[in-house]
């Protein structure tokens, strides 16, 4: 069951999954990939904190970069 703050995301051809969910003050995205496109359609900038793999930065600068 998902709720309104729950979405998620499923390209076949890529093999690309995501789930985002949307908290007051935080997101939590689970996905399978290092760029999820989802996150392309978030209007704003964000730290991220991944703390598996104990990576901090901000999402512009890995969607920017070349």
């Amino acid at each position: 069951y998902l709720a309104n703050n729950n979405h998620q995301y499923y390209n076949k051809y890529k093999d690309e999954r995501c789930q985002l969910t949307i908290k007051n003050s935080y997101m939590i995205c689970l996905t399978n990939t290092i760029k999820p496109k989802i996150l392309t359609k978030l209007d704003g900038n964000y730290f991220v904190c991944d703390f598996e793999n104990k990576d901090y930065f901000w999402l512009n600068e890995i969607y920017c970069s070349k």
